[in-house]
């Protein structure tokens, strides 16, 4: 009887422990708040040359737009709300790096140009408007 009792209590043990450790784990990644999926562009500051009407943020940190050429370099990266994509002709050149929101299904993010090699810094902030496709 003892030895049935320390096994449920052992089995009980295990479960309640596994358990606890699966409903701490996080959810941002599939979150609505995630980044991943298909964007379509609503509005790009005017002053800015960005050419697209949808980006797709996927979940190994690749980015595609319609039309991009297929030797092209995106790659996304967050830290806390600050979105940084880097891009260039088959090799990071450049990136854009600046805060972004999503409230709901529309995201909002305010970005500047920057040098990949830090050889400069844009002076201009722009803002593009995105919405959950």
């Amino acid at each position: 009887m003892k030895r049935s009792s320390f096994i449920l209590s052992l089995i009980f043990g295990l479960f309640a422990t596994t358990f606890i450790l699966t409903a701490c784990s996080s959810d941002d990644e599939e979150s609505g708040n995630s980044l991943v999926g298909t964007w379509i562009v609503k509005s790009i500051s005017e002053e800015d040359d960005l050419e697209f009407t949808s980006i797709t943020f996927k979940s190994n940190g690749n980015v595609e737009y319609p039309g991009m050429e297929s030797d092209y370099y995106m790659k996304w990266t967050t830290i806390g709300n600050t979105l940084r994509i880097d891009m260039g002709e088959g090799h990071p050149d450049d990136f854009i790096i600046g805060t972004y929101n999503i409230n709901g299904n529309t995201l909002t993010y305010s970005y500047h140009w920057e040098d990949y090699d830090g050889k400069w810094v844009g002076e201009n902030t722009y803002t593009m408007i995105l919405e959950r496709k």
